[in-house]
Formats: structure tokens, C-alpha cells, sequence
């Protein structure tokens, strides 16, 4: 690993992302909280495995393999900078101290899809989980490296029509029903079908719990949280409820997730549901509203999944969608004839238009 690339270099690099990477209207909120993340990076101690991470991508894209991260890691702002994530964390408002464990100094651990074939990983690099892809899930996140159109109503159509055998994530008969029934219309819903998926195998009835609650759901910073039947799909939200509503500072507050996640639940005498209680603002002393929206909280943490993972798989899922609705020949030809020549797949896929009549190139 180069002497070079310590906080500084990181930090430069980031800084001089932020105008392609952020929107105009995000660019202040992320250089406040770059400077937020650059501090807790450096004062843990992180700079190396963030240097390891993006040597790790950047020596295998040099190379022409695919590699994307995807977990926790992609609640990272400097993770997203450096280009190692495609999910903007300013924009879907996800909590970094989800992936930077603040709150116990344990380094985090960077969580790729990689296409390796018979690379040897570097057993030097700490931290690093890698999941290698199938042939099903190689084309997919291979479109990661594709431009697409953003919000494009027919793929969501098709999508909601179950429309999507091959697409990744929606390929089974499970998600393919779900995503008919939530009708999602942005990747944060896509990332919505992909946790009730996996959730609706330990709680059969999760899906139409959610949808009946759907519309309860507060939004933002959770200030309605307290009137919200319905459950809490994502780690996030509650992380946002327990910061703004009982003033647990974020690493807290995923602490508090984590010690109910692992006991399936907390006993109202735990350190961390006193620290939770004591904090609250929502009402007067033996007020038992706080009490019934911590135990919520506590309870809905046993089960609750990362929205940063879920976003990331979601995009994969979106671009894929577009390219079955938009160039179904292409999208067929690229899962039933295997490719060996990444620079011809990365030249066809930049070529993506809005005009599928292009697509009968693919034939």
C-alpha cells in the first residue's frame, strides 16, 4: 500500500468528487458531513483499511473485472466519493456512523460483490469480504458501470407488472408478487421489495403489514414516529427515530439496534433502554408514550435490515430492468450467450438510449 495515501490524500480526492457526485442543492450537506466522516476516520485510526478498500477496486477494474461494494459500507459518504459505492448516502439521508462503528472502535468491514474468476484475493488487505458472483448476478452488476436514465415511469411499469424474469432480485415467483403489490416507483422502493423479500421468510406476514401501514410510516427525521403502527423495515429509520426523537447521539443509537437485535429485544432495565428513556423530549415524566415507542423500537430492531445494503442491490436491479424494457434483445442475449470480452460488454452498454429502437442492433 502506498505511504501516500493516508487522510490527506483521501480527503483531496473526496473534495474533488463532490461537484460530479453530489447534486448542487446536496453539495453544502455533504461537505459537512465529509468533514464529519474524514474526522472519525482519522482519529479511529481507518485511513488504512478506506487506502486498502480502494486499492483493492481499483487494481481488479484495471484489470477489467467488475467490483462493487455493497452492506453497510455504502452509508459511507467517502466510500461513495471514492467511488467504491454508487449510493449517495446525502441523498437517501443514510446515517454514516452505521458503517463507521463509533461507538465500540471495531474496524469496519468492506463487504464487495467482485467478479474474481481465478484471482488470488490479498490476504494483506483487512476487512475485506468478498462474495463472488454467479452467472445470474454477473451481468447485472456489471450494468453498475452503465449510464441510465433516472426514474423512467416503464421500467417501473413493467416492474410492477412482474415483468422481470432474469431481473436481478426479482427473478423469483416471491419477489415478483411483492414487487406487484408495493408498486414501486423509485430505487428507495426497489430497496423496499428487496427487504420485505428477505424479511418475509421469518415473518410471513411482513408484506401486507407494511402495506396496511404503509401510509403511517413518517418520513425524514421520524417526528410523527410515535403514531406509526405498522413496522420498521430499515435500520436507518430507526437509528433517525432513537437520534431526533430520544436524543441518542448515532453510534448510540445503532448501538441500541444492535444490543436488541442480538438479545431479540431489550428489557426495560438494559443500560441502553434507561440511556434511551431518560433522553426522550416527546413528553412530561411518567408520560408512557415514550415507554410504548422505545419498546417499538426495541422490538422492531430484532428484525430490521440495512437500508445502505438494499439500495445498493436496488440499483443493480433498477438498471437491470431498464435494459429488459427498453433493449429485451440485448437483455436476453446477455444472459443466454456467456461474454469473455469486458470492454465489448462495456462499450454496448454505454451505448444505452433512451430510443429502444437501437436495441435491434442486439438481434
Amino acid at each position: 500500500m502506498p505511504n501516500d495515501f493516508g487522510i490527506e490524500e483521501i480527503a483531496r480526492r473526496c473534495i474533488a468528487a463532490i461537484s460530479g457526485r453530489c447534486s448542487v442543492d446536496d453539495r453544502a450537506v455533504a461537505l459537512k458531513t465529509l468533514n464529519d466522516e474524514l474526522t472519525l476516520i482519522q482519529v479511529s485510526d481507518f485511513d488504512s483499511p478506506v487506502a486498502s478498500a480502494f486499492r483493492f477496486a481499483e487494481e481488479r477494474r484495471d484489470r477489467g473485472r467488475t467490483v462493487r461494494l455493497i452492506g453497510s459500507g455504502c452509508a459511507s459518504l467517502v466510500n461513495y466519493l471514492l467511488g467504491l459505492s454508487d449510493v449517495d448516502p446525502v441523498r437517501f439521508q443514510l446515517p454514516h456512523q452505521r458503517f463507521w462503528a463509533t461507538n465500540n472502535r471495531e474496524t469496519p468491514s468492506y463487504m464487495f460483490v467482485a467478479d474474481l474468476e481465478e484471482d488470488q484475493l490479498d490476504q494483506r488487505l483487512p476487512g475485506l469480504i468478498i462474495h463472488r458472483m454467479t452467472p445470474l448476478e454477473a451481468i447485472p452488476y456489471r450494468l453498475l458501470d452503465s449510464p441510465c436514465p433516472k426514474a423512467d415511469d416503464a421500467t417501473f411499469k413493467e416492474i410492477s407488472a412482474g415483468h422481470t424474469d432474469g431481473v436481478f432480485q426479482l427473478d423469483t415467483e416471491a419477489a415478483r408478487e411483492i414487487a406487484t403489490r408495493v408498486h414501486p416507483a423509485t430505487v428507495r422502493d426497489l430497496a423496499t421489495v428487496s427487504a420485505l423479500t428477505i424479511r418475509q421468510f421469518s415473518d410471513p406476514g411482513a408484506v401486507s403489514d407494511f402495506l396496511k401501514h404503509r401510509e403511517e410510516l413518517p418520513s425524514g427525521e421520524g417526528a410523527s414516529a410515535i403514531n406509526a403502527s405498522g413496522p420498521w423495515l430499515f435500520q436507518e429509520e430507526l437509528m433517525a427515530v432513537l437520534h431526533h426523537t430520544f436524543r441518542l447521539r448515532w453510534s448510540e443509537a445503532y448501538r441500541f439496534i444492535r444490543e436488541a437485535n442480538r438479545n431479540r429485544g431489550l428489557t426495560t432495565d438494559h443500560p441502553m433502554y434507561r440511556t434511551a428513556l431518560a433522553g426522550t423530549t416527546t413528553s412530561e415524566a411518567g408520560d408512557t408514550a415514550p415507554r410504548r415507542l422505545l419498546n417499538k423500537l426495541a422490538r422492531d430492531s430484532r428484525s430490521a435490515v440495512c437500508l445502505a445494503h438494499h439500495l445498493a442491490n436496488a440499483l443493480t436491479t433498477y438498471r437491470a430492468a431498464f435494459l429488459k424494457t427498453h433493449f429485451p434483445a440485448r437483455f436476453e442475449k446477455q444472459l443466454t450467450v456467456p461474454w469473455r470480452d469486458k470492454d465489448e460488454f462495456t462499450q454496448r452498454t454505454n451505448s444505452i438510449s433512451e430510443n429502444p429502437q437501437k436495441d435491434e442492433e442486439w438481434n
